[in-house]
């Protein structure tokens, strides 16, 4: 399962880097330890920073995509759509979820299932998951 894994750093500043942290950093990363394929792909904040998942998807073809969309970010219902297209099952997440994965078992503890985002997405639309 990759967390993250994606974003261009802005760090506060307004003009951002062009470095990628998903193609540049990731990618390599991963291809380098010969990971070619993802089982699970997912994000834990719907900010920009976080989400550039297109070469992560395209390239690793995750067998599955936690949707965690804020709904006033397009660029996340496209990453969603990108992997649809690829046949990866998406699967929704909130809280209460547990289940087993690789081993560990994971339980959501964030986000509740009522929670309504706000028009700017911001820390608490994030989803919290923890591994044991």
């Amino acid at each position: 399962m990759l967390v993250d894994g994606g974003g261009i750093p802005a760090f506060g500043r307004q003009t951002r880097s062009q470095l990628d942290i998903g193609e540049d950093v990731v990618a390599p990363y991963l291809w380098d330890r010969g990971i070619r394929s993802l089982d699970v792909w997912c994000s834990r904040m719907p900010r920009r920073p976080h989400w550039r998942p297109s070469p992560l998807v395209d390239d690793f073809q995750p067998q599955g995509i936690v949707d965690r969309r804020h709904p006033r970010q397009p660029h996340l219902a496209d990453a969603v759509r990108q992997g649809r297209r690829n046949g990866v099952k998406v699967v929704p997440m909130h809280f209460p979820r547990r289940f087993a994965f690789g081993g560990a078992e994971i339980e959501v503890l964030a986000p509740p299932p009522d929670y309504v985002p706000t028009d700017i997405p911001r820390n608490n639309d994030s989803l919290a998951l923890r591994v044991g």
